[in-house]
């Protein structure tokens, strides 16, 4: 709702803000023995690790327990931005749909189908259809580690129910879509020193400082500068 209001003026001053915390418990992040709370957040940029503009943010909250017949939503909160509107939004049809319902694979299908319309960048956006489908894959990965096609939960074993004795949701035990593998390549002094690391020749100078720039040199006197003028129209001279 906040994210909603006009844009604040010159006269206003935004005084607090205040971020409800989830208290951890013996069972996580809820009393009741049959449910739990899972939170995970999500990010894609060009330069995932550096200063750069998202392609789109996620943020995902839920309250998942387990039932006879799986593991059901009680509550889920779905977030999404910077993918080419104006503030972050919440997937509230996408969320309307899941709550209440028993997790599988027929349910998921639908569930980011509807994520893929309701997360719609504006005309204009780069690569809309790339942000749409982070939205899709971001959420696919948020619900499919809690359900397999034979409606299991990624942890223990299954009991005879097909449903999980114990639900914990470690990293260390989250089943990932993907096969592991190893390669290891042998060193050989056949071709030496081709294959070994060489230090870079002016990585010294540029870690101390002593490297020059043209940026650090000073301009001499009656300088010249040159800048580039651009057209108004095509092909102009």
């Amino acid at each position: 709702e906040f994210l909603e209001i006009p844009a604040l003026d010159s006269k206003t001053v935004l005084l607090s803000v205040f971020i409800p915390l989830l208290k951890p418990t013996k069972n996580g992040y809820t009393e009741n023995s049959n449910t739990k709370v899972i939170f995970q957040t999500y990010r894609a940029s060009p330069r995932p690790l550096g200063n750069a503009l998202a392609y789109l943010n996620a943020a995902f909250l839920a309250e998942i327990s387990i039932g006879d017949k799986g593991v059901g939503i009680n509550s889920i909160r779905l977030a999404f931005g910077s993918f080419g509107v104006k503030h972050a939004i919440r997937a509230s049809t996408v969320e309307k749909y899941l709550v209440g319902k028993t997790l599988s694979v027929d349910l998921i299908y639908e569930a980011v189908k509807l994520t893929r319309v309701a997360i719609s960048p504006e005309n204009g956006t780069s690569h809309p259809a790339y942000r749409s489908s982070l939205a899709v894959s971001f959420l696919f990965d948020f619900l499919w580690p809690l359900v397999e096609p034979d409606g299991c939960v990624y942890t223990s074993t299954c009991n005879s129910s097909g449903i999980r004795s114990r639900m914990t949701f470690d990293d260390s035990e989250t089943t990932t879509l993907l096969s592991s593998a190893t390669q290891v390549i042998e060193s050989s002094r056949e071709h030496y020193p081709v294959g070994e690391p060489i230090v870079k020749s002016g990585s010294a100078i540029q870690a101390s400082g002593e490297a020059v720039f043209v940026d650090d040199i000073p301009s001499p006197l009656n300088c010249l500068h040159g800048a580039f003028i651009y057209s108004t129209k095509p092909l102009a001279r």
